[in-house]
């Protein structure tokens, strides 16, 4: 009766706390930097969703506090992060695309990353990668 016992609490145990072997590729993705993580799992037409809020949200800034230099930096930095993350998925699967919004995207991550933004030029990149965003992510979804 005891070893019964034992037993089906051994089994209640493993279950409670989600046991599930571990294979060697799970140890090693577990190894991978959570950045690169990201990178692999982000869905590009998730991640152009996630790059055009962030436009927004600097676009909105810009509107109502542009005298608030220390939050464009931000933005411009949050804004570079979230498109590093799928980057590389647009420059391999849409070279021409990736030229073309670069164009204005890293001089929009640029200006918003100076001590003083030049808030014309802001708004004008702003306007301008919005647009080549909102076109790309039409493509995506087409496809």
């Amino acid at each position: 009766m005891k070893k019964w016992i034992a037993i089906s609490l051994l089994i209640f145990t493993l279950v409670l706390s989600g046991f599930s072997p571990v294979t060697n590729s799970e140890a090693q993705s577990d190894a991978t930097p959570l950045h690169k993580q990201m990178e692999k799992k982000t869905d590009l037409s998730k991640g152009i969703a996630i790059v055009l809020a962030t436009i927004d949200e600097l676009k909105s800034l810009v509107e109502q506090n542009p005298d608030n230099a220390r939050k464009i930096n931000t933005f411009g930095k949050v804004l570079d992060e979230n498109w590093d993350l799928i980057e590389k998925k647009v420059e391999k699967k849409y070279p021409e695309d990736y030229k073309d919004i670069e164009e204005s995207l890293y001089p929009l991550i640029g200006e918003a990353q100076k001590d003083k933004p030049n808030i014309e030029e802001l708004n004008k990149l702003i306007k301008d990668t919005y647009k080549k965003l909102e076109a790309f992510r039409a493509k995506v979804a087409g496809q």
